[in-house]
C-alpha cells in the first residue's frame, strides 16, 4: 500500500509518436513508441531503443515508457518497442524483431530526428539479455540479416539482465527454457547461441 507507481511523464518538452508499426508479421503488428526532444527543429539526436523485461514471455512497450520519455527529456530521441513473445515465437524471433527495429529506426532517421550513427540499446532484465545479445551480434546471418540498413549499435545498457546462459554459476529457469525451446539438456545449441 506504501508503494506509489512511476506515473508517465506529461511534458511540453517531448513529442510523443505511439504505437507506430515497425514491423508486421503475419497478423502480428509489433508497435514502438517514439519520444522526441521538443527542440527537434534541423536537430539530429542520439537515439536509445529501450527493451522491455518480463522472463521473455510478458511485460510491454509500456513497461519503458518512463524511462523513454525520461531520456527524450534529456536530448534523446527514445523508442520504446514490442516484440514477440516466447507464448507467440520462441528464440530467435525476439531477437530479429529487436535487429528489425533497430533497422527501422536508421531508415526513419531523418523522420524522428534520429542521428543513425548514435544508437543504443537499452534493456531490463530478460530486455537487457536481449539488448546484449543483438549488441554483441551486429548484422549476423543468425538472424536473418536482410536489410539495406545496419543493426549496429554504438552501446549496449543492461540493466539486471542475465549475459550467459551456460555459464556454470548460471541458473536455469523454465522461463528460459520456455523461450529457447528447452532446457539447456534438451537444446543445448540455442542455449550456447
Amino acid at each position: 500500500p506504501f508503494i506509489i507507481p512511476i506515473k508517465p511523464i506529461i511534458s511540453k518538452k517531448i513529442k510523443s509518436k505511439e504505437n507506430i508499426v515497425y514491423l508486421k508479421i503475419g497478423k502480428t503488428k509489433l508497435k514502438a513508441d517514439v519520444y522526441i526532444p521538443q527542440s527537434y527543429q534541423n536537430k539530429k539526436f542520439p537515439s536509445v531503443i529501450l527493451i522491455h523485461g518480463g522472463a521473455w514471455n510478458s511485460g510491454s512497450k509500456e513497461n519503458q515508457r518512463c524511462m523513454a520519455q525520461q531520456l527524450a527529456l534529456n536530448g534523446f530521441v527514445s523508442i520504446s518497442i514490442s516484440y514477440r513473445l516466447s507464448t507467440e515465437a520462441p528464440y530467435p524471433a525476439a531477437v530479429s524483431d529487436i535487429k528489425s527495429a533497430i533497422k527501422w529506426a536508421r531508415k526513419n532517421a531523418k523522420k524522428y530526428h534520429i542521428n543513425p550513427e548514435k544508437l543504443a540499446i537499452l534493456g531490463a532484465s530478460a530486455g537487457a539479455q536481449l539488448a546484449t545479445l543483438v549488441g554483441v551480434t551486429p548484422n549476423s546471418s543468425i538472424y536473418n540479416n536482410s536489410s539495406l540498413f545496419s543493426d549496429d549499435v554504438q552501446a549496449i545498457i543492461n540493466i539486471d539482465g542475465i549475459v550467459s546462459f551456460i555459464h556454470p554459476e548460471t541458473q536455469e529457469s523454465d522461463s528460459a527454457g520456455m523461450w529457447l525451446g528447452g532446457l539447456e539438456d534438451e537444446n543445448p545449441k540455442n542455449w550456447k547461441e
